[in-house]
């Protein structure tokens, strides 16, 4: 089967979006796939990885429809798999047009649209519902639709749930197309070589009596490092001898706003005297990263808008097996797998904290690290979950979707 994945955001690019292309486009040559991947100019991807990647869309408006046919004609896949996430293509409203544009091959490739989050494209000032019926059109037209939680899924569905991202929420039926839902790979491997912890931390400069903190993925006013930054002064002004790792902590190839917020978060460090006590490690290979995580003594993720398996930093930690500190979803579908019960538990394979709560936030971290027994636990039941994100599984789940897709058109 010949399948083409469309993303506007690719190695080298820094992103969830890209790096989950990548490791989506890397599994499915392993399942068998001849897998190409069309992407943004300059986004070619990196060496050694052996995979027919295109960097031939220069621009995200009107004149990347025209880019992809000419590619598409070509290539003539079975399937097109697009990545969606609204603010990867600019906020634009052309990549929502992409099934009629498919409509112009003969014969047409099934169309499946990942859906990364539900957030909708700027579009203009005052576009109103428009925002929310361009994103419906492309759903609508497409083969099946994968998201990443069963609280997308369940908004999509209609089930009467809010949308948090869409301007309304989805009456039952209105979206026809059949929703699939297929978790995230983790980002990161679950057990990376050289993982030694006590050479990490040494490696580190850190001192056997110190506490660290681990802080994974791009750095966006959602993710909450300034709230861990307020934790990590409120815990060496109580005299706990704490240091923060902020690994990854780029602010990412599409979305502008990052800029100012990591910024701003760095003048914040400097004005709580927190310099010295914060590491930086940029982007760095993944089986670094994940050494170095698995290296802290907790990792805290404080997400404004709540947990949800739809972070991929949420779910590298789990993979690894890290006990974690993060916030309580806004819907317990957000962090579910299954019908019916959220599979991240408080207290059972992570520590839940009310949202854009300081005090519940250094509250948790304190406790826990006194209790180095609940950490460890923690961490492995937070390894056990970890497990419904691997990479193999998703692979075979999604190319048993593409087989679903070609038969029935």
């Amino acid at each position: 089967m010949q399948v083409v994945l469309l993303s506007a955001e690719y190695p080298p690019m820094e992103g969830g979006v890209g790096d989950y292309t990548r490791r989506l486009a890397l599994t499915l040559h392993k399942e068998g796939l001849e897998v190409a991947v069309l992407t943004s100019a300059g986004a070619g991807g990196l060496p050694g990885d052996g995979l027919e990647v295109h960097p031939r869309v220069r621009d995200w408006g009107w004149s990347c429809l025209p880019a992809v046919l000419r590619f598409l004609r070509r290539s003539r896949p079975e399937v097109v798999h697009l990545q969606y996430q609204t603010g990867a293509y600019r906020m634009h409203p052309a990549i929502h047009f992409l099934p009629e544009a498919l409509h112009r091959l003969d014969p047409p490739p099934a169309l499946v649209v990942t859906m990364h989050d539900l957030r909708l494209p700027y579009l203009f000032p005052k576009a109103g519902r428009l925002r929310s019926w361009v994103v419906l059109h492309l759903l609508r037209r497409a083969a099946a639709v994968v998201v990443t939680n069963g609280a997308d899924r369940g908004r999509l569905r209609g089930d009467g749930r809010p949308a948090r991202d869409l301007l309304e929420a989805l009456p039952p039926g209105k979206l026809p197309t059949p929703v699939a839902l297929i978790p995230l790979g983790s980002s990161l491997p679950a057990t990376p070589p050289g993982d030694d912890r006590s050479a990490w931390r040494a490696r580190l400069g850190l001192h056997p009596e110190e506490a660290l903190l681990g802080h994974f993925g791009l750095l966006h006013p959602s993710k909450g490092a300034d709230l861990l930054v307020e934790a990590l002064a409120g815990l060496r002004r109580a005299g706990r001898p704490a240091r923060l790792l902020i690994v990854g902590g780029g602010s990412g190839s599409t979305d502008p706003g990052n800029v100012p917020f990591a910024r701003n978060l760095r003048e914040k460090i400097a004005s709580e005297g927190l310099e010295e006590a914060v590491l930086w490690r940029g982007p760095c290979p993944a089986e670094e990263a994940a050494a170095l995580l698995r290296a802290c003594d907790l990792v805290v993720l404080p997400y404004r808008d709540g947990a949800s398996f739809r972070r991929s930093s949420l779910v590298a930690a789990l993979t690894l097996g890290c006990p974690v500190v993060t916030t309580q979803p806004q819907d317990p579908a957000e962090v579910a797998l299954e019908e019916g019960r959220p599979a991240l538990v408080d207290g059972e394979n992570a520590a839940l904290v009310p949202r854009d709560d300081q005090e519940a936030l250094l509250a948790a971290i304190a406790a826990l690290l006194d209790a180095p027994e609940r950490r460890r636990r923690l961490g492995e039941a937070a390894g056990r979950l970890g497990q419904a994100f691997r990479w193999e599984e998703v692979g075979r789940r999604t190319a048993a979707l593409y087989r679903s897709v070609v038969q029935c058109t």
